[in-house]
């Protein structure tokens, strides 16, 4: 188990730091094996929308023990507020994104293989379901859930045990409060280890069918894809209450489960390796994490993956290699790799999540630049009808989205290139940017948006390859002040940091989107000022610039001050020597170097509890 010196148990001050200026998304499509890769952030996905049929929020309800009718919670002076699910179908359940590297680490390990979960859970009396799903890792519910509580005997519905692929253990009493621990560790070296816990007791171990990287194996951050509580794909699941739910980076011991007891009114205990905790206890966001805790795990609801009725899919559609291979020229420094995309259809997409934080005051990312470097011909532009493979289908000519910042279906684009005369903008306001836009030409294409207060202001430039700049033209966008259509939504909010490139919002019969090849896509979480701007200079075939923070020792999340957010990752960092590896390049394994002696190791400790509270330059 991950624990903390007790040195870092120190009360800090109240501090005001300016957040760090980062990138937190860049794309460059070379990499042969995964052209969505992120240089920097998560990696893109190629997205199919369908509107889901699942009514996870219709379904769920929240209210207090009393309300309900059920046993309080031990220890409780009084109702205390819990999650029903009445048993979910089998496109309904709890997203949730564990927001974490794969693990253990290793360079041939691609998701998560050690984790616990911990739920806090009464199953009523009367339930005549045999079955209660805790947890599916398909992302889509599309096979059978992968822990469950089955009934003992059918002839008494009042008691269930807990396990997987026939071996169940231990019992689970009907209107009882229980704590379930289902503790992962498919690297084990004895064979891929479930750990099975009922009120703190170990009540079943079992040899899983599959190891590392296998059917019991998690998402990690970069693929953006969920694990689904309370989910299985046919519905196999019962009535249940939650009064909290866990989730932790590593698979707990005995002597851990031991310390975590039963449910009690207090929640469940937290450590430095809880990555995720929710007690449903907040009445206008009941998905939010619990009061207090931070993390990078986040809910949202689950109504159904797209169905497989989508015209064409973007993965047999785009392709990736040199310029020149689709007739694009080179650019002064060499030829640029990159993406020949397709026009994305009202069911699909470029998903490259932003990867930003809320900033701005607001609770989405209310400032933030896009930069682009493309390059189109008039084929591309000219046709009203485009080949997706083996399908032909209309698109309007002439206009190229930049950026659309919800679901397919919910709103327009957000920036928009027209061809005829050259000019880019959104709501009507294209003025003096005429015959910036060019076919035939390599751009830098740049969107500044500042949306912290009203009128919402957008800044928009064009530099071409021989370092022309074109801009800034600013338009106003009143009533889209804080949190309006134009900031960007997160993961934390939506289940999803949701930014889709060459997307135009998939609310027109026929989509206003073209093909076109883009050698680098890139976003920074705040807005960026027209002498920086003006610095990138034009396309090149190295990329979009990518500042590195400057080094703060101790903060090792770039966020401008050391506290207790650092304390994980400066325990991960001591584990990657040299910093070969680092999982995080858009803040510098160098940051865990407090005692300036080029290197992050356990002399670094001391150094790093002393700076704790410490102001970055």
């Amino acid at each position: 188990m991950k624990t903390r010196s007790v040195g870092l148990l120190l009360v800090l001050g109240a501090v005001s730091v300016a957040p760090a200026q980062l990138v937190t998304g860049h794309w460059e499509f070379d990499d042969p094996a995964n052209g969505l890769r992120a240089t920097i952030g998560q990696n893109g996905s190629f997205f199919t929308y369908i509107p889901p049929s699942g009514n996870a929020q219709g379904v769920t309800q929240f209210d207090t023990t009393t309300a309900f009718g059920i046993p309080a919670l031990p220890g409780a002076a009084g109702p205390v507020r819990v999650a029903y699910i009445p048993g979910y179908n089998g496109n309904e359940a709890i997203a949730m994104y564990p927001g974490v590297p794969a693990n253990p680490v290793d360079p041939n390990v691609s998701y998560i293989n050690q984790y616990t979960f911990i739920f806090d859970i009464l199953i009523p009396n009367g339930s005549a379901a045999p079955w209660v799903s805790f947890f599916n890792t398909n992302e889509c519910n599309r096979n059978d859930g992968d822990f469950f509580a089955q009934q003992v005997n059918p002839a008494d519905p009042l008691a269930y045990s807990i396990g997987i692929s026939g071996q169940y253990d231990g019992v689970l009493f009907g209107n009882t409060w229980h704590r379930v621990i289902i503790s992962v560790n498919l690297a084990d070296p004895y064979g891929p280890l479930m750990s099975k816990y009922i009120d703190g007791a170990l009540v079943g171990e079992q040899i899983l069918g599959s190891g590392v990287d296998g059917r019991w194996s998690l998402y990690p951050v970069g693929d953006n894809l969920p694990t689904l509580i309370l989910g299985d794909n046919n519905g196999d699941t019962g009535p249940i209450y939650v009064a909290a739910l866990q989730f932790r980076n590593y698979a707990v011991d005995a002597a851990t489960a031991a310390t975590l007891g039963g449910v009690g009114a207090a929640g469940i205990p937290v450590d430095s390796g809880t990555q995720g905790y929710w007690n449903f206890r907040s009445v206008s966001a009941p998905l939010a994490p619990a009061a207090g805790f931070t993390g990078p795990a986040s809910l949202t609801w689950f109504n159904g993956c797209a169905p497989t009725t989508c015209p064409f899919d973007l993965r047999n559609t785009t392709q990736f290699g040199p310029s020149t291979s689709f007739g694009v020229p080179a650019l002064p420094d060499g030829v640029a790799h990159g993406m020949r995309f397709d026009a994305p259809y009202d069911c699909n997409g470029y998903l490259l999540p932003h990867g930003a934080a809320p900033n701005g005051g607001g609770a989405k990312v209310n400032q933030y630049t896009i930069i682009a470097d493309v390059y189109f011909t008039a084929d591309d532009i000219n046709p009203t009808s485009i080949a997706h493979g083996s399908v032909t289908l209309p698109h309007e000519p002439d206009w190229v989205p930049l950026y659309a910042n919800a679901l397919p279906g919910v709103d327009d684009a957000m920036l928009w290139m027209y061809f005829p005369n050259g000019t880019i903008g959104d709501d009507g306001q294209y003025g003096d940017t005429e015959g910036w836009i060019q076919f035939g030409t390599w751009m830098r294409v740049v969107c500044s948006v500042d949306t912290s207060a009203d009128p919402a202001v957008v800044s928009k430039y064009v530099i071409y390859a021989d370092d022309t700049v074109r801009g800034p033209v600013t338009q106003l966008e009143a009533g889209e002040g804080l949190d309006g259509r134009r900031a960007l939504v997160t993961a934390a909010a939506a289940g999803e940091n949701y930014l889709f490139a060459f997307g135009d919002g998939g609310i027109y019969t026929v989509p206003y989107t073209r093909t076109g090849f883009c050698s680098s896509y890139q976003v920074r979480d705040y807005a960026m000022p027209a002498s920086e701007v003006a610095a990138l200079g034009g396309p090149r075939a190295a990329g979009i610039p990518r500042p590195v923070p400057a080094v703060c020792p101790g903060d090792l999340n770039c966020d401008g001050q050391v506290n207790f957010d650092d304390i994980d990752l400066f325990v991960e960092a001591l584990s990657y020597s040299g910093g070969a590896g680092w999982p995080y390049p858009a803040c510098p394994w160098i940051a865990g170097d407090c005692t300036a002696d080029g290197n992050v190791n356990f002399d670094d400790i001391d150094a790093f509890v002393a700076r704790i509270g410490a102001d970055c330059p």
